[in-house]
């Protein structure tokens, strides 16, 4: 069918914008493309969340051609999902589709086709209400997982109280990707994790500065720990 795109208007990137749509177009016709702003600083990057029918199933080849088309593409970030899986999404109160679909740009919409996620049928006071109770409870566990660890360092349960931390710290990281990209990577290293999200947010690379010889050396230490046990008696 013939495409609607609608570029953004005044976008920095627009070539490229135009290009990388046409070569999704190609590679698996996608019905909707949204757009968003992932991080402003220190580069633009920006998310394009491609909608597919919910009847095809991406081949190996498809998305081998995505991956291929992404990495050329650095100023972009490329996901995909069906309608359903979006909305089951939202209505989890999944904070980043909320952001990257719900209140993203349409780019493309192929012809005689509705927005999935029309602001009629889905309320964004109602999103905005399961994201806010979500995000409240994520939080609390987290608040709850260092209340018990900082139980064990007070009753100098030091071995366990330091795996906890670590497992705690990936658990963190791996919930802050899934707030800027949707998933978690899943690295096995803390110090991984750091330097893929400090590319994301300058505050959380100031937070954790690569140049500050203390912050990687306390990463490589937790890490060493979280490989190879805590004694006590070595630490």
């Amino acid at each position: 069918m013939k495409p609607n795109v609608n570029l953004p208007q005044l976008f920095p990137f627009k070539k490229e914008l135009q290009e990388l749509i046409q070569q999704l177009l190609n590679a698996i016709a996608p019905d909707v493309i949204y757009i968003s702003l992932v991080q402003k600083e220190p580069t633009q990057l920006y998310a394009l969340h491609l909608i597919i029918n919910s009847a095809k199933e991406l081949s190996k080849g498809e998305l081998d051609l995505l991956k291929q088309i992404g990495e050329k593409s650095p100023q972009f970030y490329l996901q995909w999902s069906t309608a359903n899986q979006i909305r089951k999404s939202l209505m989890a109160g999944e904070i980043y589709y909320l952001k990257q679909c719900y209140y993203g740009e349409i780019i493309y919409l192929i012809e005689n086709s509705k927005d999935p996620l029309a602001k009629t049928t889905f309320k964004g006071t109602t999103l905005l209400k399961k994201t806010k109770e979500k995000t409240e409870h994520d939080f609390n566990v987290f608040v709850e997982l260092f209340s018990v660890t900082y139980d064990h360092f007070q009753k100098e349960n030091y071995d366990k109280a330091a795996l906890e931390i670590i497992s705690i710290l990936f658990e963190l990281f791996n919930y802050a990707e899934t707030l800027y990209k949707g998933e978690a990577i899943n690295f096995i290293s803390l110090s991984d994790h750091v330097k893929y999200l400090a590319v994301l947010n300058s505050e959380f690379q100031k937070l954790f500065d690569p140049d500050n010889d203390k912050i990687t050396e306390i990463l490589e230490y937790l890490d060493d720990i979280y490989v190879g046990g805590f004694d006590s008696k070595e630490h």
